[in-house]
Order: structure tokens, then C-alpha cells, then sequence
């Protein structure tokens, strides 16, 4: 779930952006679409990690403490 409210706030983004009239260079969009994919990845982590931690046995109090860092 949270990884599709990331790809619909970039698309959201990418729809304000053309919406505007700000037209990005070939570069701009590549940037873009790389800082796309490293949010979607770190997103995507952080769910692997979680059930990784429940699967060693981990509570839901310290899996929370792992992720916060608190």
C-alpha cells in the first residue's frame, strides 16, 4: 500500500508539472524517473525488512524501534 500512494504522488506530481507548462530537458526526466525508482526502492525495502524482522521472531514493539530508530 505504501508503495502505491508513492507511484500515484509522483504521477500526481508529473501530471502538475505538464499542467503548468514546465517542460523538462531529456536530462530533467531522466533525473526524475531515477529519483522515481530510488523512493519506490526505498519504500519497498522498508517492507522487506519488516516482514524479514517478523519472520525471525521480532515483536511488533521492537520491529517498530528498528524502523523509527528510536
Amino acid at each position: 500500500m505504501e508503495i502505491r500512494v508513492e507511484i500515484v504522488s509522483i504521477l500526481i506530481f508529473m501530471e502538475l508539472i505538464t499542467y503548468v507548462g514546465i517542460r523538462l530537458s531529456r536530462d530533467g526526466q531522466i533525473l526524475f524517473a531515477c529519483r522515481a525508482v530510488r523512493m519506490f526502492s526505498f519504500g519497498a525495502i522498508t517492507v522487506v525488512l519488516l516482514l524479514y524482522l517478523s519472520e525471525l521472531g521480532f515483536s511488533d514493539k521492537m520491529i517498530g524501534v528498528a524502523l523509527t530508530g528510536r
